[in-house]
C-alpha cells in the first residue's frame, strides 16, 4: 500500500469522527451563552466536580476498557464486554453512594441535593458512554458514533436549559446525566451484538492482559484529575469561584482538544494496523500532523490576543470576565497538549504505558504542589507556573512516544 493510499485511509476513517465531534462541540458552544446567564458560577463549579467524580468512577469501573477492548480478539470481546458492564454496575453503586456521602463534607458551601441518586447514575452512564464512543469509533460504526455524540450534545445542553425551570436539583447536573442516559440507551439498541461467548472473565484475566489495564486506569485517573478534577482541587484550596472559572475555561478550550486528540486516537487505531501490516514507519506522518497543529495553534493564538478576552466577556456575561485571565494562564499547557497528545497514543499502543503513567504522576504531583497554596502565590500565578511545567512534561512525553517501537496488536 502506498503512502497516498494510507493517507486516504486516515481521511476515510477520520472524516465522520471529526464531523461528529465538531458538530457536538458547536452545539455546546451555542448553548454556553444561555447557560452562563441562567446559572450562577458556583453551579458550574458543582458540575465540574460532579463530572470529575463520574469520570473517575467510570474509569475504575471499566479499567479503561475503551482503550483496549478492540485489541482483544473478536471471539473474546463478548466476555470482556459483559465483565465491563458487570463491574461498572457494582462500581457505580459503591463509588456513587460513597462519593455522595463524602463530597458534601469537603465542599459544604455548595448545594449537593440528589447526589445519592444522580452520582451513581452519572458514573454508570458515563462508563457506558465511554465504551460506546470507542467501540463505535474503532469498529467501522462511524454513523452510530456520530449519532451518539450529536444526540448527547443536543439532549444534554437542551435539558440543562429546560431543567433550570423544571428540575428540582442543579439543572446542569440533572440535564447532563439525563442527556447521557438517553443517548446511550438510544444508540446501544442499534449496535450489532457481540458473538456470544461461554467463558467468564474475572479480574485476574483483566490484570494480566499485555496492555496492563491497571496502569492505563491509573494514568487515565490522573489525566481526569488534571482536566475537570482540578476544578475540585481548586475549589477546595481557593474556593468555589476559582473552581468555576477554571471549569468554564477548560470547557471553552475542550472543543479543539477533543476534536484533535480523540479523533486521532480512534483513526490511528486503523492507520496503525495498516502501517504495521505494511511494515512502514508512520512517525513521519505524525511529525507532519504536529507541524499542521502548530500552525493552527499559532493562528488561534494571534486571534486570541487580538480579541479573545473581550469576546469571552461578551459571550459569557460580566460575571465571567475573570475567565480570560484563567485561559491566559493555562494556554501553554493546553496548546502543548493540543499539539502533542497524539503521541500519548503511541506509548499506549506500543505497550509503553508505564512511561506514560510515570510522566502523568510527575505532572499531577507538580500541579497539586503548586496549586496547594504552599508558595504564597496568587491563584492565577500558581496556575500559570504549573501550566509551563506541564508544557515541558508533555514535550518529554512526545520525545519518548515518537521513539516507540512498532508493536501494536497484542498476542
Amino acid at each position: 500500500m502506498s503512502n497516498t493510499q494510507i493517507w486516504q485511509t486516515l481521511w476515510r476513517m477520520s472524516r465522520v469522527l471529526i464531523s461528529a465531534t465538531f458538530l457536538a462541540q458547536i452545539l455546546t458552544y451555542l448553548c454556553i451563552p444561555f447557560l452562563s446567564r441562567l446559572y450562577l458560577p458556583i453551579q458550574f463549579g458543582e458540575l465540574g466536580i460532579f463530572i470529575a467524580l463520574t469520570t473517575a468512577g467510570a474509569l475504575i469501573g471499566t479499567c479503561r476498557m475503551e482503550s483496549w477492548l478492540m485489541q482483544i480478539t473478536p471471539a473474546e470481546q463478548d466476555q470482556y464486554w459483559k465483565w465491563g458492564i458487570r463491574n461498572l454496575s457494582i462500581s457505580s453503586l459503591v463509588l456513587g453512594i460513597g462519593g455522595a456521602l463524602i463530597v458534601p463534607y469537603l465542599f459544604p458551601q455548595m448545594s449537593w441535593k440528589s447526589m445519592m441518586v444522580l452520582l451513581p447514575l452519572g458514573i454508570f452512564f458515563q462508563g457506558i458512554f465511554n465504551l460506546l464512543i470507542y467501540r463505535t469509533g474503532a469498529s467501522e460504526l462511524q454513523k452510530q458514533h456520530a449519532k451518539l455524540k450529536i444526540i448527547n450534545a443536543v439532549l444534554a445542553n437542551t435539558l440543562m436549559i429546560v431543567c433550570y425551570w423544571t428540575g428540582p436539583f442543579n439543572g446542569l447536573i440533572q440535564g447532563w446525566v439525563l442527556g447521557q442516559a438517553i443517548a446511550v440507551i438510544w444508540i446501544y439498541q442499534k449496535l450489532p451484538k457481540f458473538s456470544n461467548g461461554h467463558s467468564v472473565i474475572g479480574i485476574s484475566q483483566i490484570l494480566h492482559l499485555p496492555f496492563r489495564p491497571q496502569w492505563l486506569t491509573a494514568q487515565a485517573l490522573l489525566e481526569n484529575f488534571q482536566a475537570v478534577g482540578l476544578s475540585a482541587w481548586i475549589g477546595w484550596v481557593y474556593g468555589p469561584l476559582p473552581a468555576s472559572l477554571f471549569f468554564m475555561s477548560w470547557r471553552l478550550l475542550q472543543a479543539p482538544i477533543n476534536l484533535i486528540s480523540n479523533t486521532l486516537y480512534l483513526s490511528q487505531y486503523h492507520v496503525a494496523q495498516t502501517w504495521h501490516k505494511e511494515k512502514k514507519n508512520y512517525i513521519p506522518m505524525m511529525n507532519k500532523a504536529v507541524l499542521a497543529l502548530s500552525i493552527a495553534s499559532g493562528i488561534a493564538l494571534l486571534l486570541w490576543w487580538w480579541t479573545g478576552p473581550e469576546l469571552i466577556t461578551y459571550i459569557l456575561g460580566n460575571n465571567w470576565s475573570a475567565t480570560s485571565e484563567v485561559i491566559h494562564s493555562i494556554l501553554p499547557w493546553m496548546i502543548a497538549f493540543f499539539i502533542l497528545s497524539p503521541f500519548s497514543f503511541l506509548m499506549l499502543m506500543h505497550h509503553k504505558s508505564h512511561w506514560l503513567l510515570t510522566l502523568t504522576i510527575i505532572d499531577s504531583f507538580q500541579k497539586i504542589l503548586i496549586l496547594s497554596n504552599l508558595f504564597d502565590l496568587s491563584f492565577i500565578d500558581a496556575l500559570q507556573l504549573s501550566s509551563y511545567i506541564s508544557m515541558l512534561i508533555i514535550l518529554v512525553q512526545w520525545w519518548i512516544g515518537r521513539k516507540a517501537e512498532i508493536n501494536f496488536v497484542a498476542p
